[in-house]
């Protein structure tokens, strides 16, 4: 009989130390959760101001081929008019 009591206190603390390394473990993967939550948002931000970037210089972009575009046309047609002069 005193063998099972040992062996039922020896359980009982084994199960106590497990049930602290899982809280131990459950605090740690909060704490964590809650540094990547803090990491996650400035990205996020940079992320959106990427694409911002991205898209005003795309749009710049196309913008300046239009007016170069327009500017060549005007060329043509002021060159086509000289000419009838």
């Amino acid at each position: 009989m005193a063998g099972e009591d040992d062996r039922g206190e020896f359980m009982v603390r084994m199960l106590q130390k497990i049930w602290s390394d899982v809280e131990s473990i459950r605090r740690t993967q909060a704490d964590h959760s809650e540094q990547f939550r803090l990491i996650n948002r400035p990205m996020e931000d940079m992320h959106e101001s990427l694409y911002t970037s991205f898209g005003l210089a795309g749009h710049a972009n196309v913008r300046i081929e239009t007016l170069q575009k327009e500017i060549s046309e005007l060329r043509d047609r002021v060159k086509f008019l000289e000419e009838k002069v």
